[in-house]
């Protein structure tokens, strides 16, 4: 598994218009993808809070 700091690195490197290998690319999509996937499900679980608050505050 790629290390977050290696994919930042990588992500850094690309936003600055350096080159990747096709490796690289590889990895950086992979750590893309992990990053969607903790956010999507930071955000289902903060909807759940605030659909469990809802309804405790209407009981």
């Amino acid at each position: 598994m790629l290390s977050d700091e290696t994919g930042k690195q990588l992500h850094d490197r690309v936003t600055l218009g350096k080159v990747l290998t096709p490796e690289e690319h590889n990895l950086l999509e992979k750590w893309y993808n992990n990053q969607d996937n903790a956010e999507s499900e930071l955000l289902k679980s903060n909807t759940d809070l605030q659909s469990e608050k809802h309804i405790a505050e209407t009981d």
